[in-house]
C-alpha cells in the first residue's frame, strides 16, 4: 500500500505532471469481493465524496489495478461505463460476477503467460469482452511465450 502512496509502485504519478488526483483505497482483507455490491458502493461514495472536495474533471476518472485491483478494475468498466473513462487491468480476471457490460470503455491490459493464480486464459476472456464492447474488430494475436 505504502509504495502505491509514494507513487513508487505503478510509476504514474511522475507521468501526470501534478495534473491528477491519485487514489490508492485498499479492499477489504486485501481483496475486492464485491460482496452485495459492496466495493462499487464504495467506490460510487469515495468518488462522490473526492468531487464534493476537490475540483476533480469528471470525464477524466480513470481505475487501475492489479489482481484483485484488476478484477476490481473490470467490475467498475462493467458497472459504471458512464462514470469511468478508461480502466488498465493487470493480471485480472472477472471474479467480482459482473456480467459483462455493453457500453465501450477505453481499456489496456497486460497479463503474466506464466500466472499461476489468474491464468492467461481469464484475461484473454477479458480482453475479448472490450474487444467486442468497443466495437473493434477480434484479432487472434500470438500469446507471448513463457518465460518473454
Amino acid at each position: 500500500m505504502q509504495n502505491v502512496v509514494s507513487g513508487s509502485y505503478y510509476g504514474i504519478e511522475p507521468l501526470a505532471g501534478n495534473s491528477a488526483v491519485f487514489v490508492a483505497p485498499q479492499g477489504l482483507n486485501n481483496g475486492w469481493a464485491n460482496s452485495g455490491g459492496e466495493d462499487i458502493t464504495f467506490t460510487d461514495q469515495m468518488l462522490s465524496t473526492l468531487e464534493n472536495a476537490l475540483c476533480i474533471d469528471k470525464t477524466q476518472v480513470y481505475s487501475m489495478g492489479w489482481s484483485y485491483g484488476g478484477a476490481m478494475s473490470y467490475a467498475l468498466a462493467c458497472a459504471r461505463p458512464d462514470v469511468f473513462r478508461a480502466v488498465v487491468v493487470m493480471s485480472g480476471a472477472n471474479l467480482i460476477g459482473c456480467s459483462p457490460g455493453s457500453q465501450p470503455v477505453a481499456y489496456y491490459a497486460q497479463h503474466g503467460v506464466s500466472d499461476s493464480v489468474l491464468p492467461f486464459t481469464l484475461g484473454e476472456q477479458i480482453r475479448d469482452t472490450f474487444v467486442k464492447d468497443n466495437g473493434c474488430t477480434a484479432t487472434n494475436p500470438p500469446a507471448p511465450a513463457a518465460g518473454s
